[in-house]
């Protein structure tokens, strides 16, 4: 299971509960690819649309 948190002092944090194993592993990384692409079709000037607050915020830190 993948779980997406907040810190008190406002960091994103992914936990990753229970075993991880290979095939699990692609899921993941595919997960982290679609923020990747997420952040490429908006510095093509697409709009992003009702974004959950943790995926703009992890779009801005990926630009930083």
């Amino acid at each position: 299971m993948l779980k997406v948190q907040r810190s008190a002092n406002g960091d994103v944090v992914f936990k990753v509960s229970g075993r991880l194993e290979a095939n699990n592993v692609s899921e993941l990384s595919a997960l982290l690819a679609v923020v990747r692409f997420l952040r490429a079709r908006e510095g093509n000037g697409i709009a992003l649309r009702n974004c959950p607050p943790y995926i703009r915020e992890w779009i801005a830190r990926e630009e930083e």
